[in-house]
């Protein structure tokens, strides 16, 4: 049977745990997180923060769906008119691969448009430190409208960056 990407609500702060679940039952999933160090006084602490709060996204075939659904601390699917909504893979191959190429990552919510395009853009930034010197940086934005989400980078010019690239049609399958 065909396997398609779905993506799953879990209780708040249980990404960790809920991955490390699924992979003991070989279940294949993403969740996108990201180095996060926190600061008390003198003493640092590197955290792992997920790019989707309390999202996960498994890729399993339909009926195995309401076996997912029962595992602990997975509240529900995301729906899309009144089906489980299936996410295209190459939403999820851009996602790993602007995880992996960037940090400091920020998901900003969007509106759903399953009917748009994938897409990666980058725009030059100048930013004006204390002293007047402006440097120059490139945000990096993939929307994924299809989930509701942009990701957005910020990546300093030496880095070489893929040019602005759209990616074909993402529809969602209903």
């Amino acid at each position: 049977m065909q396997k398609n990407w779905y993506a799953v609500y879990t209780k708040h702060g249980c990404e960790l745990k809920t991955t490390a679940l699924l992979s003991k039952k070989k279940i294949e999933h993403y969740c996108p997180f990201q180095k996060e160090t926190l600061q008390w006084n003198s003493r640092k602490k590197n955290n792992l923060k997920p790019l989707f709060p309390t999202v996960i996204f498994v890729k399993i075939s339909g009926h195995q769906l309401p076996y997912v659904k029962q595992l602990s601390d997975i509240i529900n699917c995301f729906y899309w008119l009144g089906k489980p909504a299936i996410i295209k893979a190459a939403e999820i191959e851009a996602m790993q691969y602007f995880a992996a190429a960037f940090s400091n990552i920020i998901s900003e919510k969007i509106p759903v448009n399953p009917s748009a395009m994938l897409r990666m853009i980058n725009e030059p930034v100048l930013k004006n430190d204390l002293n007047n010197s402006f440097t120059e940086s490139v945000n990096v934005k993939l929307m994924l409208p299809s989930l509701g989400y942009m990701l957005v980078a910020e990546s300093q010019s030496e880095m070489e960056l893929p040019a602005t690239h759209t990616y074909h049609n993402t529809r969602m399958v209903s």
